[in-house]
């Protein structure tokens, strides 16, 4: 396992005592050129061999409304169903899968960020209730944990989320809790 060095807090170590310097870089919205077909693999082989070995994605994705860049090449894809955070996108999940498998299989780190502050209105829905996203968590807690290369970001500043601390008190010890390793001290 990959670990935080109790010794140098700011460093990283694996269980053999072979260190760990994490250098990476951020693909936010990977998953939707993912979806859409685009070459993101080439991205990634291409950051490896800049010795990059670590990429940050969001797991949802940004909510670009058809008026940014391209919306016909880069459609706009949820991980729920038409905003139903009770009904998920599989579609979405197995591309996420390839994603994460991808940068496995070339010893790339996958950073993921669980929730992402609204960019726009339509990025808004990237929250559900209090129930919803805490289901939300243990789903792709449950789907990602088992990867060897999934490292957890809560979300990317918070303080322009328009969540409470609390509320990110509350998805922090989810993670810390139900993350089969971490609670194993893993």
């Amino acid at each position: 396992f990959l670990r935080r060095d109790p010794q140098h807090p700011y460093s990283f170590v694996y269980d053999n005592g072979e260190r760990h310097f994490m250098m990476g870089q951020t693909y936010y919205d990977l998953i939707r050129t993912a979806c859409a077909g685009d070459r993101w693999q080439e991205g990634v082989v291409k950051s490896g061999e800049y010795g990059i070995n670590k990429i940050r994605v969001f797991v949802h994705s940004l909510g670009f409304g058809q008026d940014h860049l391209h919306p016909d090449y880069y459609p706009a894809v949820y991980p729920f169903v038409d905003d139903d955070h009770d009904q998920i996108n599989l579609d979405y999940w197995r591309k996420m899968d390839e994603v994460v498998a991808f940068f496995a299989e070339h010893d790339m780190m996958a950073d993921l960020i669980l929730f992402m502050r609204p960019y726009n209105t339509e990025d808004e829905l990237a929250f559900g209730t209090q129930d919803q996203d805490e289901r939300y968590v243990r789903y792709i807690l449950a789907r990602y944990a088992a990867f060897p290369n999934v490292i957890w970001c809560i979300t990317n500043e918070w303080e322009y989320t328009g969540k409470e601390p609390a509320y990110w008190d509350i998805m922090g010890e989810l993670v810390r809790s139900e993350d089969p390793w971490m609670r194993q001290g893993k």
